[in-house]
């Protein structure tokens, strides 16, 4: 009878030993998350279930280690970015100086078994340039834009998209070129691979040009530059309403930009070509051209 009792009781064990299964941690997939100016999208990592096999009655551990830079002093830890690191599913609720982090999961069960894993974390933040390109054509040239001018995501892009379309040569295209037939201001609106989307608020502005001054109306404001007082002036019948100068050198550099309280601009400079643009104290556009200095 006692050696049924020790078979029965051999056999129990050997069934419990082999017929367990091994403990498996899983941290879940990599993600990425859309980070903006003052918020950011939640998520939750963790697999579905973060832990199977082994005795039950997980017990859960994330952990992270991030530096602002390798020389600080400064470091940051699992608690840091998530609500709880005991969790089987914590959430991402604070994001890092960096692009990325990797969480590290430990499972243990109640008989002290340990299973790890880990899963990456990628913040996709949009960055804008508020104050875009200033281009000028003719109606001979066109002018290549470049959508990282005016927005940029640290994640390869899945969509493109540049509006108004007219006389654009690629829509939607990173680059694509412009060649107008009058002053136009051209966004871009674009997606990454994360899913995470944004439209540039600066605008790319493309100024026409007439060829000269002189093909220009009597009533519409052009200018001239006095070499004799040297100083810019505003010509037309129309230069004493109230208007903004805007002087540019070549390269696209603005050198004066102020309202104008007379026709006589007192502004020297050693360019010997400059582009101006005349709008009036609203922002609205009235004319510009190029002041050749002799």
């Amino acid at each position: 009878m006692q050696k049924i009792i020790l078979s029965i009781g051999f056999l129990l064990f050997v069934t419990y030993l082999f017929g367990q299964k091994e403990l498996i941690a899983d941290a879940g997939p990599d993600k990425a998350v859309c980070v903006g100016l003052w918020e950011m999208d939640t998520i939750q990592i963790g697999g579905n279930p973060t832990a199977e096999g082994g005795d039950g009655a997980y017990k859960y551990s994330w952990e992270t280690v991030n530096k602002i830079s390798p020389t600080s002093d400064i470091t940051y830890f699992a608690s840091n970015y998530l609500n709880d690191t005991t969790l089987s599913n914590p959430k991402v609720i604070q994001r890092p100086t960096g692009m990325e982090l990797v969480f590290y999961l430990t499972v243990r069960d109640s008989s002290g078994n340990t299973s790890r894993d880990n899963v990456r974390v990628i913040f996709s933040q949009l960055k804008y340039n508020i104050g875009g390109p200033v281009s000028f054509v003719t109606s001979t040239d066109s002018v290549q834009l470049n959508s990282e001018e005016l927005i940029r995501s640290n994640l390869p892009l899945d969509s493109v998209a540049w509006f108004p379309i007219s006389s654009l040569s690629a829509p939607y295209n990173t680059q694509t070129w412009a060649k107008p037939t009058t002053s136009m201001i051209y966004n871009v609106y674009i997606q990454d691979t994360a899913g995470c989307s944004g439209v540039s608020t600066g605008g790319w502005k493309v100024e026409y040009l007439t060829k000269n001054n002189e093909e220009k109306i009597e009533t519409t404001p052009f200018v001239y530059y006095n070499s004799v007082q040297r100083c810019f002036q505003i010509g037309g019948d129309s230069y004493n309403i109230q208007m903004r100068l805007t002087l540019h050198d070549l390269a696209g550099r603005k050198i004066f930009d102020e309202k104008l309280g007379s026709n006589i601009v007192s502004f020297d400079t050693e360019e010997t070509l400059i582009i101006y643009l005349i709008r009036n104290i609203h922002g609205t556009y009235i004319s510009s051209g190029q002041v050749l200095i002799k």
